[in-house]
């Protein structure tokens, strides 16, 4: 169905916000003048600004193209077929659902791609949509799990109807006492293995709600690595045939993983690296700031034992809700730290 086939549906007194002594084509509605300051439609009734919409598509499309990242509007706040269509023509890379209900009509209003933003078991919508994705190889769609018997359900359903391809998941990063999602990295391999066990999922990544204040971008991707790292699928060759295509020249990222071999405890760096690792073990000489996230999650808290070893002037700060990437988690406060310390040594 074209979004334009809308305009064909007669509203009347079944919709909000319509006169109640009016029955005419959704198309003819702006032709008739009508004004809501005036009193001429019934409350509550919802307007939006035409210029503000165009301004808040085009705005929010500019941000994520400047920060890299790829936008799923949650579809279910409007419902609106001609929105999506206007988020996706503004670089939208999928919609975003809530249901299975609203997958089926973003679905019939040629929505390419549907994140729903939920786990989904029942079996006759799993049914129907791996259906569509063994129908149509051009749709695609995605939804969340937390629970290995979540997968089994799952992949009960889908057996004998996907053959073609797999249906992608991502498990869902929660936090104790939270509603929904993975409350520890030993449940997310627990259920990234369930999903590996399967024959009809695939696991494309993980998954979280921005507003959880508990759980930090770091530790989206600590867990993302570390699931991908323990995938029995996982190739250390391919990792790094990859690490080389995107960062070029073979010695940069080689001397990176050499600097990290040269300082893991208990190791034995190779030989062109012993004069760093020398150098690693002494205490250093030069005022230094060291900055650790309070919430770090991979490395413990080594501020006690760094503050006996630093020299005079050295700083030490924990930064609060910071992760082991404390420059993706706090990045303004990583960046105030280092110029003011900078600032006093200039």
């Amino acid at each position: 169905m074209r979004t334009d086939e809308i305009g064909k549906i007669v509203v009347d007194h079944r919709f909000k916000g319509v006169p109640l002594d009016v029955e005419l084509p959704l198309s003819e509605l702006g032709r008739q003048g009508w004004n809501v300051a005036r009193g001429d439609l019934s409350l509550p009734v919802t307007t939006l600004r035409a210029d503000a919409l165009a301004h808040n598509i085009s705005t929010f499309a500019e941000y994520c193209q400047r920060a890299g990242v790829r936008l799923a509007p949650h579809g279910k706040t409007t419902m609106s077929p001609q929105l999506f269509e206007r988020q996706l023509a503004a670089g939208a890379w999928a919609i975003s659902a809530a249901t299975p209900g609203q997958v089926r009509i973003m679905r019939r209003f040629g929505v390419p791609r549907v994140l729903l933003a939920n786990e989904l078991v029942e079996p006759q919508a799993l049914r129907w949509i791996g259906a569509e994705l063994q129908q149509d190889p051009e749709f695609e769609f995605l939804c969340l799990v937390d629970d290995p018997a979540s997968v089994e359900l799952m992949d009960t359903a889908l057996r004998g109807i996907l053959s073609a391809r797999r249906l992608p998941v991502l498990v869902e990063l929660g936090m104790a006492g939270g509603r929904t999602g993975v409350r520890t990295r030993e449940e997310a391999v627990e259920v990234a293995r369930a999903v590996e066990r399967t024959g009809t999922l695939e696991l494309v990544g993980v998954e979280t709600y921005e507003g959880l204040r508990q759980v930090r971008l770091s530790a989206c991707h600590e867990l993302f690595h570390f699931i991908c790292w323990n995938h029995p699928r996982y190739r250390a060759d391919e990792d790094l045939r990859y690490v080389d295509a995107a960062i070029g020249a073979p010695e940069r990222w080689r001397a990176a993983l050499g600097y990290y071999r040269a300082t893991v405890r208990n190791s034995r760096p190779p030989a062109q690296y012993a004069e760093l690792h020398k150098h690693w073990l002494s205490a250093p000489r030069l005022p230094t700031l060291y900055l650790h996230g309070a919430v770090d999650g991979c490395s413990e808290d080594y501020t006690p034992w760094i503050e006996r070893v630093l020299p005079d002037e050295s700083e030490i700060a924990l930064i609060e809700n910071g992760g082991h990437f404390l420059q993706l988690d706090q990045p303004d406060v990583v960046a105030r730290h280092i110029v003011d310390f900078v600032g006093q040594a200039a």
